[in-house]
């Protein structure tokens, strides 16, 4: 996953929650140049940021306080490129096929004609599990 974000990467990650996973990514990228976590709950994305700027003092970090399931705009002080839009979790799944696309089309709009994607996906499951 690294080698695809390239070097320098701008990282958008969409219903970043406590951003565990994107730990584990960031401690694999070469030279990340800015994380920008995206979530609703801005107490809870506060935390989390607090938390990265410990960790990875050198990183800076914008966080986006939005809800990624509507239309929102990237701010401008976010570098446009090498944007890697990141979504590890099976949230996708439990989407609506129309709300799926429409998320997809609006990462794609974030992350530009050569931006990047990464996008977790679960298997198929019984709905009671």
């Amino acid at each position: 996953m690294a080698a695809l974000c390239g070097e320098g990467a701008v990282l958008l990650e969409y219903g970043a929650g406590a951003a565990i996973k994107s730990e584990i990514l960031i401690d694999a990228l070469h030279a990340p140049r800015l994380y920008a976590p995206i979530d609703i709950a801005a107490d809870f994305l506060g935390e989390t940021v607090e938390r990265f700027r410990d960790r990875f003092p050198a990183l800076p970090t914008r966080p986006i306080i939005a809800d990624f399931t509507v239309d929102f705009d990237i701010p401008a002080d976010i570098p446009a490129r090498p944007r890697v839009a990141f979504f590890p979790g099976s949230t996708l799944g439990n989407l609506l096929p129309p709300d799926a696309v429409t998320l997809l089309r609006r990462m794609r709009e974030h992350v530009g004609p050569s931006g990047k994607a990464i996008i977790g996906v679960d298997l198929r499951k019984d709905i009671r599990r």
